[in-house]
């Protein structure tokens, strides 16, 4: 039993710094939409404040702005003790949060969150801050089991602010 984890937390190490290193290399090439995903990955595979900053660093150079301030919305929940990452999410949010809606999403069990047909990166949770383009934007809530709650649709204005909160449907 004991060895099986070990294997997995191994397994898991290297398929976070295989995903880093592709990140860096992506990142060094200009790519910053594959750099920002590699980065992603990594920080799926083992959560850390240098992944989670260097994706923030490539949606924003791949003009990904809410995606970007997504997940700086994330660093700082997460990290509000690192200086650099909260300097970099506070930065992020000032820069893009002006043309974009904050949302903030509740669901009444851990959730995952997809918007505008991304999947949102992070840990589940029954608290989200996301931000959106402005439009019309469809926002879904998957929970353990199998179960998503009805889409929600909202109307996103820049510089707005709303609330919205997922349920997992009645059995």
């Amino acid at each position: 039993e004991a060895s099986q984890q070990h294997r997995q937390a191994l397994s898991k190490l290297r398929d976070a710094a295989d995903s880093f290193e592709a990140g860096a290399r992506a990142f060094k090439d200009k790519r910053f939409e594959e750099a920002a995903t590699h980065f992603e990955a990594a920080d799926s595979a083992v959560p850390s404040e240098k992944s989670l900053r260097l994706a923030i660093r490539a949606r924003t150079e791949a003009n990904q702005g809410a995606r970007a301030a997504s997940l700086a919305a994330l660093a700082l929940a997460l990290y509000p003790n690192d200086d650099e990452t909260s300097k970099l999410a506070k930065d992020t949010i000032a820069k893009f949060g002006p043309k974009l809606e904050e949302v903030k999403v509740s669901c009444v069990s851990p959730c995952i969150l997809a918007a505008a047909s991304h999947t949102v990166h992070g840990e589940a949770s029954t608290r989200w801050t996301i931000y959106v383009e402005p439009g019309l934007v469809a926002i879904d809530a998957s929970f353990f089991g199998d179960m998503s709650a009805p889409e929600q649709t909202i109307v996103a204005t820049a510089g707005a602010s709303t609330s919205i909160r997922f349920e997992p449907p009645k059995t």
